[in-house]
Parts: structure tokens; sequence; C-alpha cells
């Protein structure tokens, strides 16, 4: 019985841990470099908790990391979460060749992942 209940509790505990894992929020590119205007599929996770206006965007890697109203002010392109937990969006790459960020901010004030990619200067 001691060992029944033990093995319960585990497994209790993994599927906590399990689910605390999955409201960690991440965003990916599917690729690391693109031309102007090529598409962009990013792919995210939130938690439930965020709100409608949560959003991701497309930021300057130079832009200082951490503040979403920083965020707000250098982003080329956004889209709001409008309450989806995971899924993916598409942008257009950047005109401007450089590095860039795609940003989740959580729309409480903070920027909670980000993946960077670069936009390859046009051939000449």
């Amino acid at each position: 019985m001691k060992t029944r209940i033990a093995l319960l509790l585990t497994a209790l505990m993994l599927a906590a841990w399990a689910i605390a894992l999955a409201d960690d929020p991440e965003v990916s590119v599917d690729e690391s470099s693109y031309k102007p205007g090529e598409t962009i599929r990013v792919s995210f996770t939130a938690p439930a908790d965020y709100p409608e206006n949560a959003w991701i965007g497309l930021i300057p890697s130079d832009v200082d990391h951490g503040d979403e109203d920083e965020n707000d002010r250098h982003d080329v392109a956004h889209e709001y979460l409008s309450g989806r937990t995971s899924g993916s969006i598409r942008f257009k790459a950047p005109k401007k060749p450089g590095e860039w960020d795609v940003r989740l901010n959580d729309g409480k004030g903070s920027e909670v992942a980000s993946a960077s990619f670069k936009v390859e200067a046009p051939a000449e």
C-alpha cells in the first residue's frame, strides 16, 4: 500500500512539473536568416493567464531586451495573441538588412521570450 501511494505521489509530482514547464513562454522562428519581404513563420507558446493584449513583434536586435514599452517603440510589425496559448504567426521579413528579434511580450509590461534572426542584404 505504501508503495502504491509513493508511486501515485511521484506521478502527480511529475505531472505537475510537466504542466509547469508547458506554461513557460517560448518563441521560435523557422529559419536563421531571411531575404527582405520573405515570410517568417513564428511558433509560440504562452501561459493561459496572459491578457488579450499579449503580443509578438519584430524588433531590431540592438534594442535592449526586457521592457515591453521599449519593444513597442521599436517594433516594425506585431500581432496580438488574443488569448491564444500556442500556434504560429507569419510576418514579412523587414526591408532593412541586419540582426532582428522576434519578441514575446506578456501584455503586462515585460518581454518574456525572444528568438533572433538575420535579414540578408539584397544581392546587387
